[in-house]
């Protein structure tokens, strides 16, 4: 089979209006071996886990379409899961702050969906984002801000 085929094959259901068009396109992508560019992009990714597929999954994780791939790739699991809706979320979210580290580098603070902070170190990125445990979820910028923000509060100031 061609590509154009698979192509003009899928054109047409589309153009039929079947109502279980995501289910359809599924199988008919894995019958004829069609894939998305996010499709692709997990299978590469699983394959040979290397610092350039790194680098492009980080950009590519901001990506809605990803996150939705991600959810449906049989090789995801939970934890890789909510990762990928941490980084999505973090990446939409509002910055709340900007906190100075230890080595003297920045860091923004952003509220995400359900008012849970992310941070964009490297600490919360690849090991606090998709902690389940509310206890673990913080890294020390946003526990440092957090205290802040409390003695703040406490001490009257408005």
């Amino acid at each position: 089979m061609t590509i154009a085929f698979k192509a003009a094959l899928e054109d047409e259901l589309t153009k039929l209006g079947f109502s279980p068009y995501k289910q359809l396109r599924r199988f008919v992508r894995k019958a004829l071996r069609v894939q998305s560019p996010q499709e692709k992009f997990l299978e590469e990714h699983f394959k040979k886990p290397n610092q350039a597929s790194w680098d492009k999954f980080q950009q590519v994780v901001q990506d809605p379409k990803f996150s939705r791939e991600v959810k449906l790739h049989p090789a995801s699991d939970e934890k890789l899961q909510r990762f990928i809706g941490s980084m999505n979320q973090m990446h939409n979210g509002n910055v709340v702050a900007t906190v100075q580290g230890d080595s003297g580098k920045s860091y923004e603070l952003k509220r995400m969906r359900g008012g849970r902070l992310g941070c964009t170190c490297n600490d919360w990125r690849f090991k606090r984002s998709h902690q389940n445990q509310r206890k673990e979820q913080d890294c020390k910028h946003i526990k440092k801000h957090l205290e802040a923000a409390r003695a703040h509060r406490s001490s009257g100031v408005s």
